[in-house]
């Protein structure tokens, strides 16, 4: 378990090795929301869109060109596999990265 130190300007400061699981940098938004009563922070829709680019660009062909329309057209099709079958099928090795 990792923690958040509030700091006196009443910022949460994150440590290191939870900034790089997260693939986040200086300035960038995350989000906070409640789920279950507890508290989830998560990358913006943005980061993940850039990351799943990344993790795309990896695991095809160096003349294929991979488009933000592309990444958002999987993350629907993997949507649309999950409420189908109650799970997610991957069509490709992503890794560990997960858009949800």
């Amino acid at each position: 378990m990792q923690f958040l130190k509030v700091n006196s300007n009443l910022l949460l400061e994150i440590p290191n090795s939870m900034v790089k699981k997260m693939g986040i940098k200086a300035g960038e938004k995350i989000a906070i929301y409640e789920k279950n009563g507890e508290y989830v922070l998560r990358p913006t829709m943005i980061q993940v869109i850039n990351k799943m680019q990344d993790v795309i660009i990896d695991n095809v062909d160096e003349n294929e060109w991979v488009s933000e329309e592309d990444v958002i057209e999987y993350v629907k099709e993997i949507r649309k596999e999950k409420k189908k079958k109650g799970g997610c099928q991957k069509k490709k090795n992503w890794g560990s990265f997960s858009p949800y």
